[in-house]
Order: structure tokens, then sequence, then C-alpha cells
């Protein structure tokens, strides 16, 4: 089998693949969010602000009365989500990045056009910013100035802080507990409690616990011992908390290492927020500046935010001691 060498891109062929896949590419960044995506409700369309809402409203039901007429009592409870309008100016050699994906793809030969190629160099390219935004959707903490993802937004672990400082969130109000140190010995026993004391109607619908991975890695070894292999477990990977009825998802994240809360919500009430409804502010292109090298930019808005903190969609545990997993570790 004959491998064709590799082409060159000139910076037309890429500024003509910006342009033509313009609103394609710009998706691209939320689409290296996928693994999030099935665990954080995505809203589009949010530009510097917007107040995401929870309906609540209850009918009341009792005996028949031919003329009963109750006014119902519906509450609309709503937060900001802000987004930040960020962006990326990076220097690259086109053909450096070519050289790349051709040998990833180089079985396709002569079929693997100069165009295709441009859009992938232009992808590739995007899905690093998309890979910058999700290491920073909890940790963030904006910053005029500063000069990466982690700078750009208020992340929702820094927004919860926010919120303790403020006493929104709190052992009174009932969505605060703290928690001990948790490890393969109590991890189990320490899940259970906080999630058993979570408001009663918390506990009433689906949920999701998002902790750092050592959480699960600690409870799925404290399962092992206490649990052992029997008729009702045949494997250690422990998908749902134990006394939720299955209810309640674990959803070990590796952006939430160093998180110094484990939180209990509802999907719908955790929120990442984008625009991508064009507009002057948010694009996306190629210039060639210098002999070489031609420069890749992009702008995007990203934001993150809670619709509610009431103790019926949302409470946070608090951890005695924070781990983080060592680099290059497991």
């Amino acid at each position: 089998m004959t491998i064709s060498k590799a082409p060159t891109i000139t910076p037309d062929e890429l500024k003509t693949s910006a342009a033509k896949y313009q609103k394609e590419l710009m998706l691209i960044p939320t689409m290296a969010l996928k693994d999030l995506a099935e665990h954080i409700t995505f809203n589009y369309g949010i530009r510097f602000k917007e107040i995401i809402s929870m309906i609540k409203g209850k009918a009341q039901f009792g005996p028949y009365k031919e003329d009963k007429s109750n006014k119902l009592d519906l509450g609309i409870e709503g937060q900001p989500l802000e987004t930040f309008l960020g962006n990326c100016v990076e220097t690259f050699d086109p053909n450096s990045l070519v050289k790349t994906i051709w040998g990833e793809n180089a079985t396709q030969g002569k079929d693997l056009k100069n165009s295709d190629l441009a859009k992938m160099v232009l992808s590739l390219l995007q899905k690093g910013v998309g890979e910058d935004i999700h290491d920073a959707v909890w940790s963030a903490v904006r910053k005029e100035g500063g000069a990466t993802a982690q700078d750009l937004f208020n992340g929702l672990d820094t927004i919860t802080t926010t919120k303790i400082t403020e006493g929104v969130i709190s052992v009174e109000n009932g969505n605060l507990q703290e928690l001990p140190e948790i490890t393969s010995v109590n991890a189990l026993d320490v899940l259970k409690d906080f999630y058993r004391k979570a408001d009663p109607k918390l506990k009433r619908i689906k949920t999701k616990l998002y902790v750092p991975t050592y959480i699960l890695d600690a409870l799925e070894d404290d399962y092992a011992t206490t649990r052992g292999v029997n008729s009702y477990n045949t494997k250690f990977e422990v998908k749902t908390l134990e006394g939720s009825r299955g209810k309640c998802e674990i959803v070990p994240l590796d952006n939430k290492e160093g998180s110094p809360y484990i939180h209990l919500s509802p999907k719908i009430n955790v929120n990442l927020g984008f625009n991508l409804q064009g507009g002057t502010e948010e694009k996306m292109g190629v210039e060639a500046y210098a002999p070489f090298t031609l420069t890749f930019f992009a702008s995007q808005f990203v934001g993150a935010g809670f619709r509610t903190f009431n103790k019926e969609f949302l409470k946070v545990g608090k951890l005695n001691a924070v781990v983080t997993k060592p680099e290059g570790g497991e």
C-alpha cells in the first residue's frame, strides 16, 4: 500500500474554511464538553447575564366541593447565569499540524482533500478551547485581566463558596452539611448519611451526586470490603448511591479534583451558559501576521450557575479534607 505524502495548506485555504464552516466550528468547544452534557444542563443564547428560573407551584387537592376555587400559589425563583466573553489568540505552524492530522488519516490517501485537512486543523484548535473550559467548570474564579480559562468566569465551586459566605447555603437553611474526611473505611456511611439528611423533596426526585473521582474510588473500596461478593453484589462498580432506591446517580468528575465540596442536585439545577447565536463578539478565524506562521483567534461567551439554592433542589457537602490526585497518578 502506498501512502501519499502529506500536502501543505495555504493561509487562504484555512481562511476560506474558517469562513465556510464558522457556525459548525464554533460549536466544537461545547462538543469537547460532551461528557459533562449528560450531567449538566447547557443553556444557549446567554449573552453577559440572564435570569434562569425554577417554577414552583402546587395545586391543593381536598374533599369535593362544587364551588371550590383556590388561587394557585405559583412562584418563579430565578438566579442569574452570567457569561463572560473570552478569547484566544494562538500562533501556529499550519503544516506541522497538517502532518500530525495526515499521519492519523494517511490510509485515506488522495481521498483526503486540502479542504478536509483545513477543517480538521481548525477543529483541532477549537477543541483545545473546549478542553480549557472543561477543566475550569467548577474551579474557575473570574479575574479581570487574567490569561486562562480559570480566570474567565466563576465556576460552580466558586459560586458555592460565595453563597456559603453570604449565608444562602448554610446548615440552618438545610442545604449544607459539614462532612468528615472521606476514606475507603467510611465513604459508604458518610455518603449515605449525607443523602438521608437531605430534604425529603430532594430525595423524592432523580438527583446526581457530583464528586471528585477519589471519593468514588474510596466508596468502591469501602463497598468491596463492607459488602463483599454475594448474590446481590457481583461487582464493585458503584453507579448509584446505596439507600437512594436508585434515585441518586454518583457522578465522578476529574475536573472536580481538589474541590472542597460535593453537590447533590437534579441535573436541571446545574448549568453552563453559552451564547453561540452569532453576532459581532463571537467569531473565529485565521490571519497571517508573520512569515511561516499563522494566528488563530476565537472568542466565545461562557459561564456557569445554579437555578436555585433552595434545599429542595440542592444540598452541598463541605469536605473536611480536600484530596488532590497526584500528578501523573491514577
